[in-house]
């Protein structure tokens, strides 16, 4: 039976830093760090930094597009789990000496402007522990390689003009603010009167079908507003949007977040994993798509 998982991939420039002063990191050619690894015979070779063991499980390049596909594997001896039969009891799944539990980390690599679509996941390593990992293999003192972000400034007066799907905002150190028509203010003061000092809200369509006008499309931009307008209230805010028409797709906009990122829903059979090929061909579909964005965005 099939179910459809959700990955976060965030964008990055792949960068070069001389110090650790250095305020003005320039781009890095990251092909110069594949090739190191393949001269060196590393694939598929344990790397050990900071009590973590990862490596470079598969690496190909795409020849149409020039762009390479490379999976990282996270190799891990703790937080096992059990593998439960019905009607008997739980045994945790026993490792070997030399056996771990790998965590997949994949990542996409454009040459031509230095960008990086790495997939975000939380078993596996973090974008300071994939930059150590990246740096032991270099292994150059006096030469760090970075990762940076890539950043879209949120347009309000363009959400403005979407159809409005879903809305999440996380409150904290709630505190009476100023009476008003506006929705966002009479919700935080109706949890200030019954003495909640955090909340989260969450306005969405359902589960089941739902309508095309979408949320409120007067009432969610006066919303937007009064969320950038309480910053000391609002901690985080999610918006889902989409295009005014039936074939788009639905954008995830995170409003206090600049950073560039997609979600791509992949289809998987049950017992099964997340595959490389098929993984890497969708995160091609997703890049290429935004490919020009990102240009522009660098340019």
């Amino acid at each position: 039976m099939a179910y459809k998982r959700t990955v976060k991939f965030s964008y990055y420039t792949v960068c070069m830093m001389e110090d650790e002063q250095d305020v003005s990191p320039k781009r890095f050619d990251f092909e110069a760090w594949i090739k190191k690894v393949v001269d060196d015979n590393m694939e598929k070779k344990e790397i050990e930094f900071d009590n973590v063991i990862a490596r470079l499980e598969e690496l190909e390049v795409d020849t149409e597009s020039g762009i390479w596909k490379i999976r990282f594997l996270k190799l891990r001896d703790t937080n096992i789990p059990s593998i439960v039969k019905k009607k008997e009891e739980a045994k945790p799944i026993e490792l070997d000496d030399d056996e771990y539990i790998g965590e997949d980390l994949l990542m996409l690599y454009d040459s031509k402007k230095s960008v990086a679509m790495i997939q975000c996941n939380r078993f596996a390593m973090s974008k300071g522990k994939l930059e150590k990992c990246l740096n032991k293999v270099w292994d150059d003192p006096k030469h760090k390689i970075v990762l940076l972000h890539i950043s879209k400034m949120t347009s309000v007066a363009e959400l403005k003009k979407k159809n409005f799907r879903y809305l999440c905002v996380r409150l904290a150190n709630i505190h009476a603010v100023e009476e008003s028509h506006r929705p966002l203010g009479r919700i935080i003061n109706s949890y200030n009167d019954i003495g909640g000092k955090s909340g989260t809200l969450v306005f969405s369509l359902g589960r089941g079908r739902q309508p095309k006008a979408g949320l409120n499309q007067e009432q969610i931009p006066i919303m937007l507003d009064d969320i950038y307008n309480n910053r000391d209230i609002v901690t985080d805010a999610v918006l889902k949007v989409k295009d005014d028409d039936d074939t788009s797709c639905v954008d995830v906009v995170d409003l206090f977040d600049n950073s560039l990122r997609d979600y791509i829903d992949f289809k998987l059979e049950k017992r099964t994993a997340l595959e490389f090929q098929y993984a890497t061909n969708l995160m091609m579909r997703k890049y290429l798509e935004r490919k020009n964005e990102i240009y522009e965005l660098l340019s």
